[in-house]
């Protein structure tokens, strides 16, 4: 993710916050891929940022569809390309 600090927006100011909507399909699964090595914990986007946010905001993740194209860049076994689908 990138972002572009126009006006000095960030770092968001957390007194001011009362809801937060994470977006993406993917926002509260871990994606792990060949260079990731093995994670002592694994911590979601949607997981890091409820807690960041305490209880001072409500955090929102709204309903997405499913991805249609499958993500074959997450082989399910050494040499496979798989479908991206879990077996």
């Amino acid at each position: 993710m990138l972002l572009k600090n126009e006006g000095n927006t960030l770092p968001l100011d957390r007194a001011k916050l009362k809801t937060i909507a994470v977006i993406g399909p993917w926002a509260d699964q871990v994606l792990l891929d060949w260079y990731s090595g093995t994670p002592p914990y694994a911590v979601s986007a949607l997981e890091g940022i409820r807690e960041a946010a305490g209880s001072r905001a409500k955090v929102l993740l709204p309903t997405a569809p499913t991805p249609r194209r499958p993500r074959p860049w997450l082989p399910r076994r050494r040499g496979d390309r798989g479908s991206g689908q879990p077996s």
